[in-house]
């Protein structure tokens, strides 16, 4: 924010200001402060406008009209606004009374939508209160539906989008994307396509495949895996071997494993061939971490950031820590999410159209290092969860 004012204080100032010209009867308040502000939906528009007019690097958006949203039994909780440039999705805010510093969600990003746009977009007639008039239900923080429609659920975490699987088959955002387009192989990079410059590692991850964990643990989910390298990675607090010891059995793996599974409250999507995979929330990755480490007396401190940029990876691998990243595309059959351990970052000189990428050094989650272009233009979302390690 500008001159270091703090986005809550920020809302608070612009939330009085406005509500000196804009007052309605709604029940409603948000707290500034020195008084309470009658939260109406001129209110939130003006704030929601105030925040992209604080990020000067945007491009100039426009905003949607302001959707109320209720918790289960009709309180009100706020509004989501989404972001437009040019009639094309760019973002969007949710606003939450019971959140401190009244932001609950802020993202940016192109092609990403509001939670009443993505709800409309699963087809059928929608129910709704009240007649026509726009607004949905947080049942939990990130946690939307269309009021009595338990089919249309969606749970939407920083600036990703999870279906609740009760209505898996009712969401489905089709592209062409795939996580190739996304991924550049070592093979790519070093054999001749590309230029490195400025390449900064904070040391080798430890692999752990998808087959290794299907194979041990007959489970599968990117969340807990991504974590599974990075504890196999990192010291314990003792010094004396990894968090997960090195090299890793299929018993020290499968016990490891389920509990980064339970922590991170991984839950299961479906299963084939008797092995289960699982859906994690990006948000639920930093505390899993830090209370499966504590238990084998290490000390980690792990946060998670909303909508990185490329800075923020250059001053955690400087300073010798890993992260995950995360992130989500639209593929043919849908969106897909998947959680990867970085341990280092470079500038790739793509030789055939002479760009130079933002690049992240990671082990893909499946078989291999990677790199992944943190350029790529069609992000449904990315989030990282920061871990810092007792050396």
């Amino acid at each position: 924010m500008r001159g270091g004012l703090s986005r809550r204080a920020f809302i608070s100032a612009v939330a009085w200001g406005v509500s000196m010209h804009l007052f309605s009867h709604k029940a409603a308040y948000g707290q500034a402060p020195q008084a309470s502000v009658p939260f109406s939906p001129d209110v939130a528009a003006h704030i929601a406008r105030s925040l992209i007019a604080e990020n000067p690097v945007l491009p100039t958006l426009e905003i949607g009209d302001p959707v109320p949203s209720y918790d289960a039994n009709g309180a009100f909780k706020g509004y989501s606004i989404g972001f437009f440039d040019g009639g094309m999705p760019h973002g969007h805010v949710v606003f939450d009374v019971d959140c401190d510093g009244l932001v609950l969600q802020l993202s940016y990003s192109e092609g990403n939508r509001d939670p009443y746009s993505i709800l409309t977009s699963l087809g059928g007639d929608l129910v709704r209160q009240e007649g026509d008039a726009k607004r949905i239900v947080a049942f939990a923080p990130g946690l939307f539906g269309i009021p009595n429609d338990e089919l249309r659920v969606i749970q939407i975490f920083d600036k990703g989008v999870d279906i609740d699987y009760s209505g898996v088959d009712r969401f489905r955002s089709p592209g062409n994307d795939s996580w190739n387009d996304v991924l550049i192989s070592y093979d790519d990079v070093y054999g001749g396509g590309y230029t490195t410059s400025k390449e900064q590692y904070a040391g080798d991850l430890y692999p752990i495949s998808q087959r290794d964990a299907e194979r041990a643990v007959r489970r599968y989910a990117c969340g807990p895996h991504a974590l599974a390298i990075a504890a196999a990675t990192l010291p314990n607090g003792a010094g004396t071997n990894s968090i997960i010891p090195q090299p890793v059995s299929d018993a020290v793996l499968r016990d490891s494993y389920n509990k980064l599974w339970e922590y991170t409250n991984t839950r299961e999507i479906n299963s084939s061939n008797g092995i289960i995979y699982g859906s994690t929330q990006a948000v639920d990755l930093a505390p899993g971490f830090v209370r499966f480490c504590k238990e084998r007396g290490t000390s980690i401190t792990a946060n998670h950031v909303f909508n990185p940029g490329f800075p923020t990876f250059l001053s955690h691998v400087n300073n010798g820590y890993l992260s995950i990243i995360g992130g989500g595309i639209n593929t043919p059959s849908g969106e897909s999410g998947h959680f990867m351990p970085v341990n280092g970052y470079a500038y790739l000189y793509r030789k055939s159209d002479k760009k130079v990428l933002q690049a992240l050094s990671v082990y893909d989650g499946w078989n291999s290092n990677q790199f992944l272009n943190f350029d790529f233009p069609r992000f449904t979302w990315k989030g990282t969860t920061l871990i810092k390690h007792v050396k």
